[in-house]
């Protein structure tokens, strides 16, 4: 039988994510870490000009130990015929088909004793783990044209120590395979029937692809970055397998379910740890990892539509103590501890957690109300127009359910009865700036035409016959009557009834753009792609769930002249920039910067978000930008970043001390634009004096900085030895 295998691979290992675990489980048979003194040919072409890899199986033999032959080629069809021993190890796997309720599950052939690290040699605390065979344990032959085989050291059809495994050939069988040390890092996954030869029509538990991992995580790395595609996984992370110090399960649905809780773990909020001890004791504690979003869209992982993921519907029809417990693990099942009733086995799930049972389908208690909730809402702006008369600016906008063809709410329903809604104006959308409003606190302007359920027909009409609402603001302050054009959007929530639970639905906030003094609207340029936020955080409701899904309402109010003092208290700690390019950066890059990064939000609460843990390839720009924008040199119209706005003194708001801002600009301490983006991620001294060195300047007045001229791009430009794409790991 033959089965070509499309594996991507990718050559570097550039940041560790928070799923690199170095598990002892898959640390490897004996002799795979052993080291091997052969080194790689002089001759081997570069990586990159080989990445990735393609496998294609053309052979397997069982009759003791078995016999895979494989094909293998680089990107551009020529065959890799330098292949070495010391570049690949093998994971061999049987499918137990599961019974009494219990889940289908991979059991390795291949496995070992692991010794807890702070009790070796106690056989009571000792775990059985899977582990790898390496190709220089085996026989492995090299064909000379880009065909190999090699045969297995373990014979599986007598697997006794230290773990029985009774060979089964009607069973589907898998073969991982992973390439590395000198050769691009690949895992080839052949699944096979070994009775007949089948290699599709079978069981295969199939159940998150990589691919959706990778939506997060840009490429998925475990284990030092040698494994990256979830079929292997699977052959090793099986039930039973756990580590051997904390005693914690390293069964594939276990720990990856406990790991994206992590800090909402109950036994985590409840003052206790999750941890799991890895090679060579390496403590990995996972206690503070926040999932971006909410954890009960199983979807995110488990698409039941993806074809390459025919059992993705397990979670719903096939609960289990082990996969429910991990996320829920207050719950003891077997004494009834925060459940309704104890159970004595899987098969008694199904019982309660399904259609007609008592506690309903696993998909409706895994409903997310507020995603339900905002299927019903849109807002569209039709029309905006500036008055240089009043200085008043017209906004005429729909609101509609798209569940329900269209059909346009005039805001007197019920669901908008204790609601807000407002029409933000902000300037110049150029570079916002918004001069002149909110008393020295660079925000948008707010006018608020629906307040706690009451229309403002000061500024709000109705045409029940179009369905248009049109909202007129105040007049916008002098300083932004000079200015080329401006935007308006539309921010606010519904409260709807989901499943007895009140919810505010977050509905994607609406943004549009009108001339002042421009003959032509100019836009607000686009950095960050929408979508590619949502591939990690699904929904992206802030401050309230008031701005959603939408990236150009943030930076109406996130921009160069904006810090937190707004909502700072008088005590010291000065302030910190909320400009969208220096804040975004810092906040996802919290975990690789030197110095903490904490920002007060509402309520002036200081929102630390030190440590926080990036799961994707944090130099990787492409994750969040679109095309090129993140190349140097930055568009023209980019502004320093202020730092620190000055303060007049103190007054006191609600029984708090509070800083009065300076409402003169002229008095700001800002960062120059290119530092302002590079230091929020590379906040080492070092590196900023490098940046000084380069025309940089941090914490001047704007005059200072408009004189300064950042030479970054002569170094770090398009075409420059040292661009971005190539210091980031990207080209």
């Amino acid at each position: 039988m033959t089965m070509r295998l499309f594996m991507r691979a990718n050559g570097r290992c550039l940041l560790p994510i928070f799923l690199i675990l170095w598990l002892t489980g898959c640390g490897g048979g004996s002799s795979s870490n052993s080291t091997d003194s052969a080194e790689a040919p002089a001759s081997r072409p570069m990586l990159a000009a080989r990445s990735p890899l393609y496998v294609e199986v053309t052979g397997v033999t069982i009759a003791s130990t078995p016999v895979l032959d494989f094909y293998l080629e680089d990107k551009n069809g020529i065959a890799v015929t330098d292949l070495l021993p010391a570049d690949l190890q093998f994971t061999i796997a049987q499918l137990d088909p599961g019974a009494d309720g219990n889940p289908s599950s991979w059991q390795s052939y291949i496995n070992k004793s692991v010794d807890s690290a702070d009790a070796p040699g106690d056989a009571s605390k000792a775990k059985i783990q899977a582990a790898t065979e390496s190709a220089k344990v085996g026989t492995f032959v090299n064909h000379g044209d880009g065909s190999y085989t090699y045969t297995f050291a373990t014979d599986i059809t007598k697997v006794t120590e230290p773990l029985a495994v009774p060979y089964d050939a009607r069973r589907t069988h898998r073969i991982g395979m992973q390439f590395g040390s000198s050769v691009p890092v690949t895992n080839g996954i052949y699944t096979w029937q070994p009775a007949t030869g089948a290699t599709s029509a079978i069981a295969s538990r199939d159940i998150v692809r990589t691919g959706s991992c990778n939506e997060c995580h840009g490429t998925l790395k475990a284990h030092g970055g040698g494994r990256i595609e979830t079929r292997l996984c699977v052959t090793c992370h099986a039930p039973g397998r756990a580590d051997p110090e904390t005693g914690n399960s390293i069964d594939f649905k276990v720990l990856v379910h406990k790991l994206h809780r992590g800090a909402n773990l109950p036994s985590v909020v409840a003052g206790g740890s999750y941890k799991i001890i890895g090679y060579k004791g390496a403590n990995h504690d996972f206690s503070d990892v926040a999932f971006p979003q909410d954890i009960r869209n199983c979807t995110k992982c488990h698409d039941g539509n993806d074809p390459a993921t025919p059992d993705a519907n397990n979670w719903q029809y096939r609960p289990s103590v082990e996969a429910c417990g991990s996320c829920h693990d207050n719950v003891n099942f077997a004494t009834g501890l925060n459940h309704k009733g104890g159970i004595a086995n899987n098969a008694m799930c199904s019982d309660c957690h399904s259609s007609g049972g008592a506690a309903g389908p696993v998909a409706t208690s895994h409903v997310v109300p507020a995603k339900v909730a905002s299927a019903k809402f849109a807002y569209t702006i039709t029309e905006t127009t500036y008055n240089s008369a009043d200085q008043k600016v017209t906004a005429k906008f729909k609101i509609t359910d798209p569940s329900n063809g269209d059909a346009p709410y005039d805001l007197t329903e019920t669901v908008w009865s204790t609601s807000t809604l407002r029409l933000n104006v902000a300037w110049d959308s150029s570079e916002y700036d918004n001069t002149g409003a909110n008393a020295g606190v660079a925000k948008a302007l707010q006018f608020a035409f629906l307040n706690a359920g009451t229309l403002n027909t000061t500024f709000h009409s109705y045409d029940a016959a179009t369905g248009v609402h049109t909202v007129t603001s105040g007049a916008l302050p002098v300083e932004a009557q000079g200015s080329g054009s401006g935007s308006v959007a539309i921010e606010g929530y519904p409260k709807v009834e989901i499943n007895g639970v009140m919810v505010s639905a977050p509905v994607k906030s609406a943004v549009a753009y009108f001339a002042i003094i421009d003959t032509t609207v100019t836009a607000r340029r686009t950095v960050v792609d929408n979508a590619k936020c949502l591939k990690c955080h699904e929904t992206l409701a802030l401050h309230g769930n008031n701005r959603v899904n939408e990236t150009a309402i943030c930076v109406t109010c996130h921009n160069p002249n904006n810090t937190d003092i707004g909502q700072r208290k008088s005590d010291p700690g000065g302030e910190e920039s909320i400009d969208f390019k220096r804040m975004i950066h810092g906040i996802h890059a919290a975990g690789f910067r030197t110095t903490g990064i904490a920002i007060n939000g509402y309520g002036r609460k200081p929102i630390d978000y030190s440590g926080l843990r990036f799961p994707g390839v944090l130099n990787n720009c492409k994750t969040c930008h679109t095309g090129t924008t993140y190349r140097l040199p930055l568009d023209a119209k980019v502004a320093p970043s202020v730092i620190d706005t000055g303060s007049t003194g103190t007054t006191i708001s609600g029984g708090v001390s509070v800083p009065v801002p300076d409402t003169d600009p002229s008095n700001d301490q800002v960062i120059t634009p290119i530092a302002a983006v590079c230091s929020s991620c590379h906040d080492k001294p070092a590196v900023q004096t490098h940046m000084v060195e380069k025309g940089a300047q941090f914490g001047v007045d704007r005059t200072t900085a408009a004189a300064a001229v950042e030479l970054c791009a002569n170094c770090h430009g398009p075409n420059e030895a040292l661009n971005i794409d190539r210091v980031h790991g990207m080209d």
